[in-house]
């Protein structure tokens, strides 16, 4: 038996959906159901193929314990677990007729993702590149995809929130990075810099996601209120980060906490205000 939910790590896909249901609730008018369920398939698919992939090549690579292994010790075959992974692509790619040109940010997502993990690239060994394709795929494009695909335009509000949360992953993959430490053999920028220079990095991530919101706020302070939650939890952030000791326990413990480190109150204030918003008009 195959459980599903180890296979696409779908404990990671489901909690990303959070920026899906964002940019449904960012667009100017509600959009139709149908069409909001279909772009919430859609970038849950392209993460089921992409993490899935991502325990594939770790395993032929690196030989790493994981459950697309453990498949494998109990005799599947190496082509029968990768037609598993192929198998949400393969969804995904069907969808292509009831899409629009925002379809290329998916596209684009995979070929990112594929860079990253697969033989003959790698980048998730380059600390660089890893943090800049983790950011885009997982915090600009799961945004950004559903909002230009319901919306049929990117407006400016749209800009502004696919770089919030550009800096927003690139702060958790930060974390992620300093967790992994002498885990993962890869070449981290914790590993390259230390941990206090990456509490720093992380710490102008959040900063820069608050210069962001303000603009924001200035461009239309009544519509676009909900920002507030960026320069309120960022900064709680940033003063926990500032005046903790800066340790590997102290990153792990904060990404692990059960609220993500502020993220769900986060979530919930945004889908708060933006549903308001939307009432009042």
């Amino acid at each position: 038996m195959i459980s599903i939910y180890k296979f696409y790590r779908l404990d990671f896909c489901i909690r990303n959906l959070g920026l899906g249901f964002i940019a449904i609730l960012s667009v100017s008018q509600f959009p139709p159901i149908l069409k909001s369920a279909l772009a919430i398939l859609q970038i849950l698919l392209a993460q089921m193929y992409s993490f899935s992939m991502n325990n594939y090549y770790d395993t032929k690579v690196w030989g790493e314990e994981n459950y697309a292994k453990e498949l494998m010790n109990k005799g599947f075959s190496d082509k029968a677990v990768w037609r598993l992974c192929a198998l949400p692509l393969i969804l995904m790619l069907l969808t292509i007729p009831f899409s629009n040109a925002s379809y290329f940010l998916l596209i684009l997502y995979q070929i990112l993702f594929h860079l990253y993990q697969a033989p003959g690239f790698r980048y998730k060994d380059n600390y660089i590149l890893s943090l800049i394709i983790n950011s885009v795929c997982l915090g600009t494009i799961l945004f950004l995809y559903p909002f230009w695909f319901l919306e049929s335009r990117v407006t400016p509000i749209a800009v502004i929130l696919s770089v919030i949360f550009f800096f927003y992953l690139a702060f958790f993959e930060l974390f992620h990075q300093v967790e992994h430490l002498g885990k993962d053999r890869i070449q981290s920028l914790p590993q390259i810099k230390g941990i206090p220079f990456t509490a720093k990095a992380s710490a102008a991530c959040l900063l820069i996601a608050i210069a962001f919101a303000l603009y924001g706020i200035s461009m239309d302070p009544r519509g676009n209120f909900f920002l507030i939650g960026v320069l309120l939890f960022s900064s709680a952030r940033i003063v926990v980060l500032l005046k903790s000791e800066k340790t590997q326990e102290l990153f792990r413990d904060l990404r692990n906490r059960k609220d993500r480190f502020f993220a769900i109150q986060e979530g919930l204030f945004f889908a708060f205000f933006l549903l308001m918003g939307k009432l009042w008009k």
